[in-house]
């Protein structure tokens, strides 16, 4: 079990472990599809609960233009109804 020093690696870890459980009954998906599942699980499958975690991971990871025409095209999904 890796030491862990701070909350931030703390949180890390256990996102890490959820993903290696559901893994461990769903081999056949990918680190990546575990968290995208996990994450609509925690939000409780609220659409605009997940677009504000995905906005948030485009923009931590600098994707600051790609996420400007993510929010247009979610506000306009929105205007749609």
């Amino acid at each position: 079990m890796p030491t862990i020093q701070t909350e931030e690696q703390s949180s890390t870890y256990l996102i890490n472990e959820a993903i290696r459980k559901y893994r461990e009954k769903n081999p056949h998906r990918s680190k990546e599809e575990a968290l995208g599942v996990l994450v609509s699980q925690v939000c409780c499958w609220t659409p605009s609960d997940v677009y504000e975690v995905a906005s948030s991971a485009f923009e931590d990871s600098n994707f600051h233009t790609f996420n400007e025409k993510l929010e247009e095209l979610w506000k306009k999904e929105q205007r749609r109804g």
